[in-house]
C-alpha cells in the first residue's frame, strides 16, 4: 500500500538505494502519483506490462522515473522499442527487466538506455554467456543476439 511504500522509500534513501521497483500494485496509478509527489527516490515500473498503456498513464500523471519493459511480456522487440521511444520522449531512462542477453543488444540501439537486470539462469543453456565486467555487461560483437542455445538444452522444448 502507499503508506508502507512511502515509509520504505524514505528508509531506502538513507542506505543509498537509487530506485524503488514496483513498490505497489502496478495498476495503482493514483498510488504511483502520490508516491512521486511525496518521495525523492526514483520510481521504476513496467516489468508486468503487456503494452504501452500503463507507461502512457504514468507519464500523464508524472508518476514514473525509470521504465522497465520485459521483452517477453510487452510483446517482443518492436513493442519493447516502441515503449523505449515513448519513454525517451519524456526523458525517462530504460532499465530493462530480466533478460540481459536480449536486453543489452536492444539497449545499445536506444539513446535512453540505463541498464539491465542480470540473471545467470540462461548462461548454462547458451553457447556464449554474456560477460559482466565490474558490474557492466559487455555487448557481444556477433550479429543478432550473439548467442545460440546449446542443442542439449533444447530437448525439453522439442
Amino acid at each position: 500500500d502507499v503508506p508502507t511504500a512511502l515509509k520504505l522509500s524514505k528508509e531506502a534513501l538513507t542506505i543509498g538505494i537509487h530506485w524503488f521497483e514496483e513498490p505497489i500494485l502496478n495498476t495503482n496509478f493514483a498510488g504511483y502519483e502520490a508516491l512521486k509527489r511525496k518521495t525523492s527516490i526514483s520510481l521504476a515500473m513496467g516489468e508486468r506490462e503487456y503494452n504501452c498503456e500503463a507507461l502512457k498513464e504514468l507519464i500523464r500523471r508524472n508518476a514514473i522515473d525509470l521504465w522497465q519493459p520485459d521483452i517477453i511480456r510487452i510483446g517482443g522487440v518492436e513493442e519493447w522499442r516502441n515503449s523505449a521511444a515513448i519513454a525517451n520522449g519524456y526523458n525517462i531512462p530504460v532499465l530493462a527487466h530480466y533478460y540481459k542477453d536480449y536486453d543489452v543488444p536492444l539497449l545499445c540501439t536506444i539513446s535512453n538506455g540505463y541498464g539491465a537486470e542480470s540473471f545467470d539462469w540462461i548462461d548454462k543453456i547458451i553457447d556464449e554467456p554474456m560477460k559482466i565486467d565490474n558490474g557492466y555487461a559487455v555487448p557481444r560483437e556477433i550479429a543478432g543476439w550473439g548467442f545460440k542455445f546449446k542443442e542439449a538444452s533444447l530437448h525439453e522444448v522439442k
